[in-house]
């Protein structure tokens, strides 16, 4: 059986040597992406790696409806979260880069397991955040979340 990371991220199309894959690359973003989602879920607002997420930084998170157009709304919207549902927290189980590092894109995908919303139910969810290289520095400039509401 496949995963929500397998059935979401399929085989691209495009063979992967059109893209140069450097396996540094994935693996810094993949380690960035899985700090910067602990930075949300531990609520660390002082965490310099917050650094790597651009002031305009957007994000959708469809189980909720919520558009943020912001960092700062970003921010702000899981803050509310937190206070509303404080057994809210989400892990990362699997992570994944897919890296083009000639155009400077990467999208990374990542399982969370999730528990406490809803209230006393653990689910499985997906995250996709989008970065782009400028002067050498990768950052990210948008996140895509995409809950499966089966209880785990």
């Amino acid at each position: 059986m496949s995963s929500s990371l397998e059935i979401l991220n399929p085989e691209p199309w495009v063979p992967q040597e059109s893209n140069n894959p450097n396996p540094q690359s994935a693996k810094i973003l993949e380690e960035l992406s899985t700090a910067m989602i602990q930075i949300f879920c531990e609520q660390d607002w002082s965490n310099p790696l917050l650094k790597y997420a651009l002031p305009n930084f957007s994000a959708y998170i469809d189980y909720d409806e919520v558009r943020s157009r912001t960092l700062d709304e970003h921010i702000a919207f899981h803050k509310w979260m937190h206070k509303k549902y404080p057994g809210y927290v989400y892990e990362v189980e699997t992570v994944s880069a897919d890296v083009d590092d000639v155009k400077g894109l990467a999208t990374v995908w990542a399982t969370l397991r999730v528990t406490g919303h809803p209230w006393k139910i653990q689910r499985e969810s997906v995250t996709i955040l989008w970065w782009r290289r400028k002067q050498g520095q990768w950052r990210c400039y948008k996140q895509f979340g995409n809950p499966k509401m089966t209880e785990l």
